[in-house]
């Protein structure tokens, strides 16, 4: 992942794909990177139910 900007980042790294079970592993990964843009704020984005 590209080192800290000072912004709001969020990383994400998961598996994906079939499970290969002779190797008991995945046989892809997910990788997931988001940045919140200017002018939002974190409070922004927090959702609340009814």
């Amino acid at each position: 992942m590209p080192p800290p900007t000072g912004w709001a980042e969020l990383g994400l790294i998961t598996c994906g794909g079939r499970f290969d079970l002779a190797r008991h592993s995945y046989a892809d990964n997910l990788v997931v990177f988001g940045v919140l843009p200017a002018g939002y704020q974190l409070r922004d984005l927090i959702f609340t139910s009814s």
